[in-house]
């Protein structure tokens, strides 16, 4: 969604901030690094956040993606794990 929607390349796209929802708590797993104005509008909306750590939202990704105009091959990673991004 990042990269379709929003224009990130690859990796600005794995390194933006996440949330993950549980609608049977009402909680919300966000990572702080999400403005703070947005987090006080989910409180304020009755949300439960529960602020992981900076760079500790859920999940791990990595990614590739290709220019369909040029065919390069660009690879993404995630710095939220010991992980890597290779495309060729």
């Amino acid at each position: 969604m990042n990269v379709i929607d929003f224009g990130m390349n690859i990796q600005q796209a794995i390194e933006a901030p996440r949330f993950t929802a549980d609608p049977l708590k009402n909680d919300v797993r966000i990572e702080p690094r999400i403005a703070a104005d947005v987090l006080a509008e989910l409180e304020r909306r009755g949300h439960k956040l529960t602020r992981t750590a900076p760079w500790g939202g859920p999940g791990t990704l990595e990614g590739f993606v290709i220019d369909p105009k040029t065919g390069a091959r660009m690879a993404g990673y995630d710095p939220r794990a010991n992980s890597v991004g290779i495309a060729w």
